[in-house]
């Protein structure tokens, strides 16, 4: 079957014919890829991981899958088709041939996969992040850090595999990461500092900065006034010093500062805030994503930690059969709500990563406190349902303390735990209200 691609900046009538090529020119038709002419741009809403081909002198800030500085004669055709042949037929692997919509995430499970190859961090001055990832450059999300977001968020999932790739100090104003160093005064903050070697006069014990003895070329030393004629007998250098040339204090080792070149914000080298960025691989999970077209819903990462996680309808249909059961015998069975108050903002204080390794130690502090008997779910992100048969409310409760009280002491960031132990007969009524959401 021919290739059907979509040509910008070229008139179709131009372009050279091609036994395995049909030319289109109108974006709305269905393409196999698309090919860039004299620097235009890519239109906006195509597939991130549809192949693009680039014929164009100019730097590029597309990813380009085949590039060459003009198109001159059919036999590039044939090495262009032949680079494109093992991204389309690895998109064919893909749910809906890989050509997923922008911003679904399985775009960018896509593009990895397609092109063979991990999402790899780059050093890169222009970016305010000082990194991109040129895979994604062009096709994902314009903003580096929307798309570290995604990442993230797709290795929260385990879809991804991370690997430690750089940590950037970050200016704490602006969050970008494009900050000059330099060293400044302990008073005052000025970088007009001067190393200067310090003096010690032997016989009155006085010492300071070689500036504060010179008096035209001699050295006298300003607490007994004495003349300073011969080093290692008289005086001697025993280091060096750091004096402000702005308030003239004296330090033995200035203060690191960093000035941000975007926002411009002059900060302390303590508040300068580190965020680490990674390399992603794609796992066995994210090929399976692939394969079916959907992402696995969010929720608190406890699946594959504690054995009895179900799916909401599934874990509806469950705790509905156990409260019959309960009401037949008269037992016990309580509903626990375990809510995380400030997830949001965890996240945005200390990233995806962080936020999401902190919910994953909870979810394990969490599972160490439950029995077998006990089933969860979870439902949203920031919620965690925990059925638990044979057991009152007051008994969960002495539950949810011991749980509070073991992320208090293991956690390191300050997780709001929001419990609530629902007893057999209310939980009942909140079933329909579970079932309508799963």
């Amino acid at each position: 079957m021919p290739w059907h691609i979509l040509a910008i900046g070229r008139i179709k009538s131009t372009l050279p014919a091609h036994d395995e090529i049909h030319w289109l020119d109108d974006p709305q038709q269905p393409a196999d890829a698309v090919a860039l002419f004299d620097g235009a741009a890519l239109p906006p809403g195509l597939p991130p991981a549809l192949p693009v081909i680039e014929f164009s002198g100019e730097t590029s800030s597309l990813a380009a899958d085949f590039a060459a500085p003009v198109l001159s004669s059919p036999e590039q055709l044939d090495a262009m088709l032949a680079a494109l042949a093992p991204i389309s037929e690895r998109l064919g692997d893909c749910s809906s041939g890989g050509l997923h919509a922008p911003g679904s995430g399985l775009d960018i499970l896509c593009l990895s996969h397609s092109r063979a190859q991990p999402i790899r961090a780059a050093r890169d001055p222009a970016s305010p992040a000082t990194l991109n990832y040129p895979l994604l450059r062009g096709r994902a999300a314009l903003d580096i850090m929307a798309q570290r977001t995604a990442l993230e968020s797709l290795a929260g999932q385990n879809l991804l595999e991370r690997r430690f790739a750089a940590r950037v100090l970050c200016c704490p104003a602006c969050r970008n990461g494009r900050l000059a160093a330099f060293e400044a005064c302990t008073a005052c903050g000025s970088g007009n500092l001067t190393e200067e070697a310090i003096v010690h006069h032997y016989r009155c014990g006085f010492q300071d900065g070689e500036s504060r003895f010179l008096q035209g070329n001699d050295l006298i030393c300003p607490k007994c006034n004495q003349e300073l004629r011969h080093f290692g007998v008289d005086y001697g250098r025993p280091g060096v010093m750091q004096r402000c040339l702005s308030c003239m204090q004296v330090m033995s080792e200035p203060q690191p500062r960093f000035h941000c070149l975007d926002c411009h914000t002059v900060s302390r080298g303590e508040q300068a805030r580190p965020l680490d960025w990674f390399d992603y691989s794609l796992t066995e999970r994210g090929i399976a994503a692939l394969r079916s077209g959907e992402l696995p819903a969010e929720g608190v990462e406890v699946t594959g930690i504690f054995p009895r996680t179900f799916a909401l309808k599934d874990f509806v249909l469950l705790l509905r059969g156990q409260l019959l059961v309960a009401q037949r015998y008269r037992r016990p069975l309580t509903l626990g709500r375990i809510g995380i108050g400030n997830l949001a903002a965890l996240r945005q204080q200390a990233g995806i990563a962080a936020g999401g390794a902190t919910i994953r130690l909870f979810s394990q502090i969490l599972v160490e406190s439950l029995r077998d008997t006990d089933f969860v779910s979870s439902p949203r992100d920031d919620l965690l349902l925990v059925a638990m048969p044979e057991t009152s409310p007051q008994q969960a409760e002495g539950v949810f303390t011991r749980i509070g009280a073991a992320a208090d002491r293991h956690l390191a960031l300050p997780v709001q735990l929001e419990f609530e132990a629902v007893p057999a007969e209310r939980a009942g009524l909140m079933l329909d209200e579970l079932a309508a959401t799963a």
